[in-house]
């Protein structure tokens, strides 16, 4: 799952662990979504109601650790609601339960780049009709990895 990997040992394998989770969460829409999973990681598998209480949550130190390993400035930590490639706002499914063994789609681009918007479930989906982006923002979630997936993560 985006950013979801409990570390243990040392030495190089660690670091190499790390780069790779700071990888697969390079996206903001993957960082948003990390978040999430953290959050209700704490909370019962519930999801904050809405970006305040996230964020209150993410500011309280309790998770510094965990926002460090996938690559989340503490300092920051209101950007990556931000889409870095298309300057807006993500939209973020807010409410509700996160099952972790059902990664539905929580993040997603409202515009994205040429045609095409980042959702992020348990992988990051490179999404270019309006048709998918519906479905999936209104749970209808069938994608892994495949063919409109960005190869890199």
């Amino acid at each position: 799952m985006c950013g979801f990997l409990f570390l243990s040992g040392c030495g190089d394998s660690k670091s190499a662990v790390l780069g790779d989770l700071k990888e697969l969460n390079k996206y903001n829409v993957a960082k948003a979504r990390a978040c999430l999973q953290i959050y209700a990681s704490r909370n019962n598998q519930k999801a904050p109601k809405d970006k305040e209480q996230l964020l209150a949550f993410l500011k309280a130190g309790s998770v510094d650790r965990n926002l460090e390993r996938i690559g989340i400035d503490k300092n920051n930590i209101e950007e990556v609601f931000i889409s870095e490639r298309d300057g807006k706002p993500l939209k973020i499914k807010w409410g509700g339960r996160i099952d972790p063994d059902k990664p539905l789609p929580l993040a997603f681009e409202v515009e994205g780049v040429d045609g095409i918007r980042l959702v992020a479930a348990e992988v990051v989906k490179e999404v270019d009709n309006e048709e998918e982006y519906q479905k999936l923002w209104n749970g209808d979630y069938k994608f892994g990895p495949g063919e409109n997936d960005d190869p890199e993560l």
